[in-house]
């Protein structure tokens, strides 16, 4: 039991309100403190929502891509609290999603390299055909399409690098 329960308040057993309340108690350095929640309450007379503000994260607005990706686009508002004057808390909440009909610009990106790969081909195959006598303009094609499938490779890699990250 924590000290509070001791005082007669109320048992703050991590097993029994750990998930439940998570605002109730934390355990800092084997001590129990108290922990104001993430939201205020409102009375019930009012005839607003019962969570009136979040505090401690400030709101932006997102844009989310046909593809799945999604960016953080303009600052909608601030939260109360403030490290300094003008800054934000560093905490980002959703204010606003709009949904863009376009890919995300690494997705076009992509999309842009995998056409010029394949004109590259296509142009490779019908100087075969044809028979082998630009050898040259062969060689530097062939290259052309290796160095396109590596620029494809790190996209592909950023790509996935920043979908698996939260913060952008």
């Amino acid at each position: 039991m924590c000290p509070a329960a001791s005082g007669g308040i109320f048992p703050l057993e991590p097993q029994m309100y750990g998930s439940q309340y998570p605002f109730v108690a934390r355990q800092k350095q084997g001590v129990w403190r108290m922990r104001e929640p993430p939201f205020t309450l409102r009375s019930r007379d009012q005839k607003s929502p019962a969570l009136a503000k979040v505090q401690g994260m400030c709101f932006y607005n997102q844009k989310r891509f046909a593809c799945g990706d999604w960016s953080w686009t303009s600052f909608a508002h601030r939260c109360n609290y403030e490290y300094r004057t003008g800054e934000t808390c560093g905490m980002r909440l959703v204010n606003m999603t709009e949904n863009e009909k376009s890919n995300c610009r690494l997705c076009e990106k992509i999309e842009t390299k995998y056409r010029r790969r394949s004109a590259e081909v296509e142009r490779l195959d019908r100087w075969k055909r044809e028979g082998a006598t630009l050898v040259a303009s062969m060689d530097r094609s062939h290259k052309m399409i290796v160095d396109l499938e590596k620029e494809i490779r790190n996209l592909q890699r950023e790509r996935d690098d920043r979908r698996s990250t939260l913060l952008r």
